[in-house]
């Protein structure tokens, strides 16, 4: 079904992220690391999705329930730190994939800020 509710839908988008990434935690201790790039940077775009649903929520003069900004941010800590640690282990041809969706969670991280 479709989510109409912006909250909602942040949520959900959020819960993709997570799961993007735990997904290519497991596919890395597979070895399998294109297709842990792949996945991981398809959840870091489900993370930018949210925030700029909610980004378009707060333009429109709606508050932001500050346990959606929390989930927010403890999500993308987890993922910062996921992240490194994928980085520090991954191969070159993997490394530039994988520093652009760091640096796209960290931008995001920004933009979290001003949903306050």
């Amino acid at each position: 079904g479709l989510i109409v509710d912006p909250l909602r839908k942040a949520e959900f988008y959020i819960l993709q992220a997570d799961k993007r990434l735990n997904m290519g935690m497991f596919l890395r201790d597979q070895g399998k690391n294109v297709l842990m790039e792949q996945v991981v940077s398809k959840g870091e775009k489900y993370m930018e999705k949210a925030v700029s649903g909610l980004t378009v929520l707060k333009s429109s003069g709606a508050q932001v329930p500050a346990n959606i900004i929390d989930r927010l941010e403890k999500s993308m800590t987890k993922h910062i730190e996921e992240l490194e640690t994928l980085l520090a282990k991954a191969e070159e041809a993997q490394r530039t994939g994988l520093r652009a969706s760091l640096d796209l969670i960290k931008k995001l991280q920004g933009e979290v800020e001003k949903l306050k």
